[in-house]
C-alpha cells in the first residue's frame, strides 16, 4: 500500500502479461493512489498471517467512494466476508469488483457493516479489488 515496486526481470513478460501490467499501473495512478491519498484507512481482518484471508478498507466520506483490499493466502477457504467500516448506516452502496468476477451489487452501510462484502477467490495466493461508491 505504499510506492510501488516490481522485482522481477519484466523483459520476460509475455506482451499479455506487459499490458495486464500496464493496465494495473494506470489503474493504481489515477484510481487507488488518490483515494489512499484521502481515504480513512480500517483493517477489515485480523493481521496478516499467511494462512488466512487478508483485507485492508479505504473510504474517504469527502468523495464518497472507497475500495477493498482482499487478499486470499494459502488458505482452502476460497470465500470470505469482509465488515465494512466508516460508512453511513442509512445510504446505500454500490460494489464493483475490479476484474468483474462478480456482478455489480449495492448494499446499505447497516450491511456492509453487520453482513459484510463476500469476496470469492478461486485461486489461492490471490486477490481482488472491490470498489465502494456511495449512491
Amino acid at each position: 500500500m505504499g510506492w510501488c515496486t516490481i522485482m522481477t526481470d519484466m523483459t520476460r513478460w509475455t506482451p499479455a502479461q506487459q499490458s495486464a501490467a500496464q493496465r494495473q499501473s494506470e489503474v493504481y495512478k489515477k484510481t487507488l493512489r488518490p483515494l489512499i491519498q484521502q481515504a480513512d484507512l480500517y483493517h477489515v481482518s485480523a493481521r496478516p498471517d499467511g494462512r488466512s484471508w487478508d483485507g485492508i478498507e479505504y473510504y474517504c466520506p469527502q468523495s464518497r467512494q472507497g475500495v477493498l483490499f482482499a487478499f486470499r493466502s494459502a488458505t482452502p477457504e476460497a470465500r470470505h466476508r469482509f465488515p465494512l467500516q466508516g460508512l453511513d448506516p442509512r445510504a446505500r452502496y454500490r460494489l464493483v469488483c475490479e476484474d468483474g468476477s462478480s456482478p455489480p451489487t449495492v448494499m446499505t452501510g447497516r450491511e456492509l457493516a453487520e453482513t459484510g462484502v463476500l469476496v470469492s477467490l478461486s485461486e489461492p495466493e490471490s486477490s481482488e479489488l472491490v470498489y465502494v461508491r456511495r449512491e
